[in-house]
């Protein structure tokens, strides 16, 4: 009787902090929309360290400190050849001289003195000056940027009145050590957001898909967002060699921003593993192979996830359970349990079966989650791929019926991405939802040693009028990664290659078959680029990338009165198309956005379908070009730099 009261206990203790993943439940404001750059904002609480760096960014200087040179940043006012340091008002926090002003990444000039930040370096070498500004708001007047080193301008651009997105700039530069570099704002009533970057180590072009803490890949993940931390809990699994027996090993990185990770290591770290645990890994706690009917399921259960239902006050459990699982066969279905009590001690209900007849093909990494008024079940199928590890597929539940009610039987399965996504989970930010997946480290194949990939970035599930999913990139990490506009289309900074295609206000309209439109006359790398396209008239549209004589495809294409988003790579004679889904609306109208970062490129429609792929591009720079099949019309073409890794 101790043994059992102390269990009931125990399990009492956990129920305090583990309420299932419900989407869309929670009461919210509709006066206060759902701040989405939270999501992603870092707040610094103390000065970086002062050390030598091979980059050097304007924030290390001014973060949390007052204090003129701190590592080598000054904050200066003036006009060329006549710059006087500010000084520092302790009291509103602000960098002040002769009317400019600077707090923070915020560069204020006034009618006689530009805001100036300058830089002295403490190493000589060949580098390179970056970095974006923009208006801080739109009421912000327009200014003018320019970039010396010494006495030798490097760059000048003019900023627009109210661009809240702004430019990107890049140079590169010989330095010598005790050199200076100016960063100077100029113009009456502007407000400028300008954190300038020194590197001698190419941070420019850092990849947002980056390895773990420890250097290795990610496998499967299981992602817990803590609301009252805000903080995301990653946790994942990793191989060195997938081949090997018991190679595959558990890690937890954690993020304040849900892009950049801490490594939390289970070694002296064990309440943190704990609370990870007991809020989503239930799994790690329970005996879950005595919640299934071991009558059916001799094996027992393989992956799986369990939940506790708050609203229901019940364990919710959906599993691989296997009749058999050796050399001769692998058969099992996908099935949901749920106990009888909120404490997990009885498991009479039959099981409820999502799909049924699995055989070799394992289906991997399931969830369950509720969204709105509908069950959803998710799961990863193996062995339908070239890469082994399968897509996410979900099944879409009844309005307002239970999930252990739904004929699951009767439902068709759907796709949230395409095969370069793998093993990905849904789980609760707030009062949305959010996935995460691994991208093959392999565009072509499994990638057996080390068996893992790269995160995508963060994907918020959308729930569509009839109960579908999708994803989208949303409103606060789109604008986080755009770093500046460096192509917008117009008369004259374009190419027509083949085919009929014309600039008709700001439009890019083409006509008949296989149009390629070149956009710019340079190379671009790490790209976010954004425009809508209008393809009524058209079987295909494409934004086009060339690379080393091979070309790669980000499109939309028709087939059979379907619509297709897809990357192909028609010239690579081993993986020619990389990822497709279907889209689930019936416009031939869409605003389209795509990431493109070396080889890995992340492809969004409409708010509502998304689309990730590995191709075998590399990471340098590329042409790029619109492209049809047939009459389009593209407008609102712009191309921006993807903000690098080390700047977010």
């Amino acid at each position: 009787m101790k043994k059992i009261a102390a269990a009931i206990a125990v399990i009492l203790c956990l129920l305090q902090g583990v309420p299932f993943m419900s989407g869309c439940k929670k009461e919210t404001n509709e006066e206060t929309p759902f701040d989405y750059a939270s999501l992603y904002r870092t707040e610094k609480t103390e000065a970086y360290d002062e050390e030598a760096r091979a980059t050097s960014r304007a924030r290390y200087g001014y973060t949390k400190s007052s204090v003129q040179g701190y590592n080598d940043w000054y904050y200066l006012y003036g006009n060329k050849d006549a710059y006087s340091e500010m000084s520092f008002d302790s009291v509103s926090g602000v960098w002040q001289g002769d009317g400019a002003e600077m707090q923070g990444e915020e560069m204020r000039p006034s009618a006689s003195a530009a805001a100036v930040r300058m830089f002295e370096t403490q190493r000589g070498g060949n580098a390179v000056v970056y970095g974006n500004y923009k208006c801080a708001d739109s009421s912000s007047a327009s200014a003018h940027i320019a970039v010396y080193a010494g006495e030798k301008m490097l760059y000048e651009g003019d900023l627009q009145a109210g661009d809240t997105v702004g430019k990107y700039f890049e140079v590169s530069v010989s330095l010598n050590t005790g050199d200076k570099l100016y960063f100077c704002v100029s113009g009456e009533n502007s407000c400028v957001l300008f954190d300038p970057v020194v590197t001698f180590e190419d941070a420019q072009n850092e990849s947002l898909y980056h390895l773990t803490a420890q250097g290795k890949q990610y496998g499967d993940v299981f992602p817990y967002y803590d609301e009252e931390e805000h903080k995301l809990y990653m946790g994942f699994l990793w191989s060195d060699n997938a081949a090997l027996e018991n190679n595959y090993h558990d890690a937890l990185e954690i993020s304040e921003n849900m892009l950049t990770f801490t490594d939390v290591p289970e070694a002296n770290n064990y309440d943190v593993w704990q609370h990870y645990k007991e809020k989503y890994r239930l799994n790690f706690l329970y005996d879950v192979n005595r919640f299934v009917d071991k009558s059916i399921y001799s094996f027992g259960v393989r992956d799986n996830m369990l939940y506790f239902d708050e609203e229901n006050q019940r364990y919710l459990m959906i599993a691989g359970c296997y009749y058999q699982f050796d050399g001769a066969a692998q058969t099992s279905d996908l099935v949901i349990y749920a106990s009888d009590d909120p404490l997990a001690l009885s498991w009479t209900q039959p099981g409820n079966v999502v799909e049924a007849g699995y055989s070799r093909n394992l289906p991997e990494c399931p969830s369950l989650m509720k969204i709105g008024d509908r069950w959803y079940a998710f799961v990863s199928v193996a062995y339908n791929t070239a890469h082994q590890v399968g897509p996410l597929q979900y099944w879409t539940g009844d309005e307002g019926v239970d999930c252990m009610e739904v004929d699951w039987s009767e439902k068709d399965f759907a796709f949230l991405d395409g095969e370069d996504l793998c093993a990905a989970r849904p789980t609760q930010v707030g009062d949305k939802v959010y996935m995460w997946g691994w991208i093959p480290s392999t565009y072509d194949t499994m990638p057996w040693a080390p068996w893992a990939g790269y995160l995508n970035l963060p994907r918020e599930i959308v729930q569509r009028g009839d109960g579908s999913l999708g994803g989208r990139l949303d409103p606060g990490l789109s604008a986080l990664l755009n770093y500046g506009n460096i192509y917008t289309f117009g008369t004259g900074n374009y190419t027509v290659e083949s085919g009929a295609a014309s600039d008709e206000s700001g439009m890019l309209k083409m006509n008949g078959k296989n149009n390629y439109v070149r956009l710019g006359d340079d190379e671009f790398h790490r790209t976010y680029t954004t425009f809508r396209a209008d393809m009524s008239q058209s079987d295909k549209i494409a934004y086009v990338m060339r690379q080393d004589n091979r070309e790669y495809q980000v499109c939309i294409e028709r087939e059979n009165g379907q619509l297709y988003m897809k990357v192909l790579s028609p010239d690579d004679p081993s993986h020619k198309v990389n990822s497709t889904i279907a889209l689930s609306s019936d416009t031939d109208i869409f605003e389209i956005k795509i990431v493109c970062d070396g080889e890995f490129i992340e492809f969004f429609v409409n708010d509502d379908t998304a689309l990730t792929a590995h191709t075998a591009m590399t990471g340098t720079s590329h042409t790029a070009y619109l492209y049809s099949d047939g009459n389009a019309t593209f407008s609102d073409i712009k191309i921006s730099k993807l903000r690098p890794y080390g700047d977010i």
